[in-house]
């Protein structure tokens, strides 16, 4: 090793600070995981679409966080869905993390993104026609 032996007194405060940070990373590991379906935008058993194009994707059969194998990271709510495409013989699942930064919802979310876009057209457009007058 490229260090001096440490001390017993310093190996013991080094283990009651990593027992600590363990304790705690699985207690916000738990309150996390206790917390998905509030804070999930898709309900477990709903459709769920790629809000960019309004493709149906599948049904939501479970929710995940990206990092919540590895507690260095895993201290946000990044809810990743698991869904399956087949909505008749669930024989196979999905999850929008292989899709990278996709913006999921419901088709109720898809609709109400394309009528704020429709609004916003509108108004430039207005803005265009008075400019011009």
């Amino acid at each position: 090793m490229n260090q001096k032996p440490i001390r017993a007194e310093d190996a013991a405060i080094l283990e009651e600070l990593n027992n600590a940070v363990n304790t705690a990373t699985e207690a916000r590991r738990r309150w996390l995981d206790s917390k998905m379906a509030e804070y999930a935008l898709v309900p477990i058993g709903e459709d769920i679409y790629d809000l960019s194009n309004g493709k149906l994707l599948g049904v939501v059969t479970g929710y995940y966080r990206y990092h919540q194998d590895d507690p260095r990271f895993d201290d946000n709510f990044a809810i990743e869905y698991t869904f399956a495409p087949d909505r008749k013989t669930f024989n196979f699942t999905d999850n929008t993390s292989r899709f990278g930064h996709i913006a999921v919802g419901t088709f109720q979310d898809f609709v109400g993104r394309r009528r704020s876009e429709l609004r916003q057209l509108e108004a430039w457009h207005a803005m265009q026609l008075s400019a011009n007058r």
